[in-house]
């Protein structure tokens, strides 16, 4: 009985090392139990870099963004630091006397600013001052400074060409099945010239759904590579029955520098409209 014991017990240590000899070493840098491991691989220098954002979207329950660096007169834009740890930051936009001190903030700029802000570029300043990591940046004194510049363009000038067209693409949750979707402009009469709404588009076999006809209307807002829409309209509701368009639904488009289209929204399904579904096209002009 002895022997037996032994027996096994040999083979099991014969098996434990045979197993940590064929085991790989340890190479994964970011954990702490490998040689290899960097405790600064996760730590960053002080950094000034920002983000400006043109408001898509603002009410009491949320306000939606969109990256920019070009904007027309009249929007609404937020700047924000990517620092997150920071002692304090100094920004500093175009002309403006004041000196705004917050991580994130907006700022809403008039048509009336046309004069001093139209076709020229407007810099904008952030210092980001923090405690550097200096056993991980031996050089970083804790300071860093960046310019960047924001432009602002003629609504009229633009207009919202680059949205017109056909546009060939697919649904991300059926890559394969290739269609066409038609985006058309008009100017909504009841707006001024300087709204977000003066324009609208209309976006037709979106969902690539029914016979084609279903049409969505946009009366929320264009931007320079952004729209949003948040109601829709059709003229024929039969082609658009499995939607309930007596309930809002929200909608976001945006062309990449690449030319490349995406629009994401979620609409509410057909029959008792109680369930929703998320969709994503994207695709190119054609």
């Amino acid at each position: 009985m002895k022997n037996n014991f032994f027996l096994i017990l040999s083979i099991f240590v014969a098996l434990i090392s045979s197993c940590s000899k064929d085991e790989p070493d340890c190479t994964d840098f970011t954990n702490p139990l490998c040689a290899n491991y960097n405790p600064c691989h996760d730590q960053k220098i002080t950094s000034a870099d920002f983000q400006t954002a043109c408001v898509v979207r603002r009410d009491k329950y949320k306000t939606i963004t969109s990256q920019e660096d070009t904007f027309y007169l009249g929007s609404s834009i937020v700047f924000k630091a990517l620092q997150e740890d920071a002692l304090s930051y100094k920004w500093k936009i175009g002309d403006d006397d004041r000196t705004f001190t917050k991580q994130e903030f907006s700022l809403d700029f008039n048509p009336s600013d046309s004069v001093s802000l139209f076709n020229r570029p407007v810099p904008i300043q952030l210092i980001v001052t923090r405690t550097p990591n200096t056993a991980c940046f031996p050089t970083d004194d804790g300071i860093d400074t960046l310019t960047k510049y924001i432009y602002f363009v003629s609504r009229h000038e633009v207009t919202h060409k680059k949205f017109v067209g056909t546009w060939v693409g697919s649904l991300e949750a059926k890559p394969d099945d290739i269609y066409e979707i038609e985006i058309s402009e008009e100017i909504d009469q009841y707006s001024l010239p300087w709204e977000t709404s003066y324009y609208k588009l209309s976006l037709q076999n979106l969902d690539n759904e029914g016979d084609g006809t279903c049409l969505f209307k946009n009366y929320a807002g264009l931007f320079y590579n952004n729209f949003y829409m948040s109601d829709f309209i059709t003229p024929n509701y039969i082609a658009c029955q499995r939607i309930n368009i007596a309930t809002p639904l929200d909608l976001y488009g945006n062309i990449d520098e690449a030319g490349n289209l995406r629009i994401e929204w979620t609409q509410w399904l057909a029959p008792d409209y109680k369930k929703s579904a998320k969709y994503i096209f994207t695709g190119r002009k054609k």
